[in-house]
């Protein structure tokens, strides 16, 4: 396979080794150097027709090409492939957050039934026991021994445990389930982020910059 043919044909699916695989793409594209500006020297239409020619055709058809054509070809070619293969990282990494952030929901949501089923019986007794202390109270009978008659205080202990574990605030949370996929981000991740180059756009740098001064303002 042609250096050509392979960085037109990434793997698509997402996957981390194919988002390594494309990073691997855009950064021989870009180690090419060609400026953007190319792209404002011909009318859209034109680059465009370029880049779709060197989309579809072989290196052997190429070579047959006269030479400024085929340097015009190539050039519009690689701009192309940079940016598109840019778009398809982004939204490759935006799928791969997606699919593990619904696996960890998904393992949150299994670990909370699992625990219902496991704490259904401790459940029982801790609503027997407040059933005995309504109805003793409604009665005016003394509430210590009513709940005496009902439970057995070891495992009375055992089950209010077992209902404290189900209703800690991080049962529910998939965040929690997401920190212990950090080990397949932090292979992912580093790679997608140094393959890439951010920029703020000037209007936003600007509404920010207003901002902050605005609240330096306020403060002094």
């Amino acid at each position: 396979m042609t250096v050509l043919a392979w960085a037109r044909s990434p793997a698509l699916s997402p996957a981390a080794v194919n988002l390594d695989r494309i990073a691997e793409r855009i950064r021989l594209l870009r180690s090419l150097a060609l400026p953007v500006t190319l792209m404002e020297r011909i009318p859209v239409t034109v680059f465009n027709e370029f880049a779709a020619e060197g989309m579809r055709m072989s290196a052997q058809h190429l070579r047959d090409l006269n030479t400024e054509r085929r340097h015009a070809v190539l050039a519009a070619t690689v701009l192309h492939l940079s940016r598109h293969l840019t778009d398809c990282a982004i939204d490759m990494f935006k799928k791969l957050i997606g699919i593990l952030t619904r696996r960890a929901d998904n393992q949150a949501a299994a670990r909370v039934t699992r625990s219902v089923r496991e704490v259904q019986k401790p459940l029982k007794d801790v609503s027997k026991a407040c059933h005995a202390i309504i109805e003793a109270r409604e009665k005016g009978e003394d509430i210590a021994k009513a709940l005496e008659q009902v439970i057995r205080w070891p495992v009375f202990a055992t089950s209010v445990r077992a209902v404290d574990t189900l209703i800690a605030p991080d049962v529910i949370d998939g965040r929690i389930e997401m920190l212990q996929r950090y080990p397949t981000i932090r292979k992912m991740a580093p790679e997608f982020l140094s393959t890439l180059v951010f920029r703020g756009h000037a209007r936003f740098l600007e509404r920010w910059s207003s901002r902050l001064n605005d609240a330096v303002d306020h403060v002094t």
